[in-house]
C-alpha cells in the first residue's frame, strides 16, 4: 500500500478523534478495514507484476517472441509442444516468482512422481507417502526414490521412475537441479503433464535456460518412450 494513502487514513483517523469525537470509533474502524482492503490489493498488484516479470524474463532469455502484457505462451522444441508461464508462491511475507515449464503428453496414466530441491525457498510440507502432485485429483500411495544429495523425490511406481532415471544415463533431467542462475524447484509428472519449476537469478544467461529446456524436452521423450511400453491394465 502506498504511503500516500496511509498517510491520508491516518490524518483523517486523527482529526475524527479531535474536531468529532463522538464518530471517531466508527472513523478508526472504517479506517482499519479501508486499509487492510487497500494493503491486500496493492500486494496483490505487486505480486502479478512480479509474476509478469518473472514470464518475461524466461521468455526473452529462452528466445520466445512474446506481447507486452503477455502471461503465457506456447513454443515447440522438436516434437515437444510446451508452455511457458509464472505464478507467485508466497514465502513468509514475500512472494517468490515461479517459472513453470509444462509439457503435455497427450497421455493419460496411472503414474506419478515427483523430484524436489531441497534448496528451494519455498519451503513444502515433508514428502510422505500421501503428497499430493499438482494436477493429480485423487491421491497416490507414493514411495520415496533414493536421488542424489539436495533432492528429495517420490513415485507412485517407484520401480518404474527408478528405470527412467537410474537405466537412461543419457537422460541426465537431474543435472537441471544444477544449472548456474537457474535454480530448479522440482519436476514432476502427474499422468498428463510434465512440468518443470524453477527461478532466474540475475546470473541467468541464455545458455543456461536453453539448457534447462534441453534437459526438460529430453526427459519429455524418455518418458513417452517409457510410458508407450508399459501396460498399465488398469482403467485411467
Amino acid at each position: 500500500m502506498g504511503f500516500r494513502k496511509s498517510l491520508l487514513l491516518a490524518t483523517v483517523v486523527v482529526l475524527s478523534y479531535f474536531f468529532a469525537p463522538r464518530y471517531f470509533p466508527y472513523v478508526t474502524l472504517m479506517g482499519g478495514v479501508a486499509w487492510v482492503s487497500l494493503y491486500f490489493r496493492s500486494r496483490s498488484e505487486a505480486d502479478a507484476s512480479g509474476a509478469a516479470a518473472a514470464f518475461a524474463a524466461a521468455a526473452d532469455l529462452i528466445g520466445i517472441k512474446r506481447r507486452p502484457l503477455q502471461r503465457s505462451a506456447k513454443f515447440r522444441r522438436g516434437p515437444v509442444l510446451l508452455n511457458l508461464s509464472a505464478f507467485d508462491v508466497r514465502a513468509g511475507a514475500r512472494a517468490v516468482h515461479v517459472v513453470d515449464l509444462a509439457s503435455p503428453t497427450f497421455r493419460k496414466v496411472p503414474f506419478c512422481f515427483l523430484v524436489r530441491s531441497s534448496r528451494s525457498p519455498v519451503k513444502e510440507a515433508q514428502l510422505v507417502e500421501n503428497s499430493r502432485i499438482p494436477g493429480i485429483k485423487f491421491e497416490y500411495q507414493l514411495k520415496r526414490v533414493d536421488v542424489p544429495a539436495g533432492l528429495e523425490s517420490a513415485a507412485n511406481m517407484d520401480d518404474l521412475f527408478e528405470s527412467i532415471i537410474v537405466d537412461n544415463p543419457a537422460v541426465h533431467v537431474l543435472d537441471a537441479f544444477e544449472l548456474e542462475g537457474v535454480l530448479a524447484l522440482k519436476v514432476f509428472f502427474n499422468g498428463r503433464v510434465l512440468h518443470t519449476h524453477f527461478i532466474l537469478h540475475d546470473s541467468a544467461t541464455h545458455e543456461s535456460a536453453a539448457r534447462l529446456v534441453e534437459k526438460h524436452t529430453g526427459f519429455h521423450l524418455t518418458l513417452l518412450e517409457i510410458l508407450d511400453k508399459v501396460d498399465f491394465k488398469v482403467p485411467v
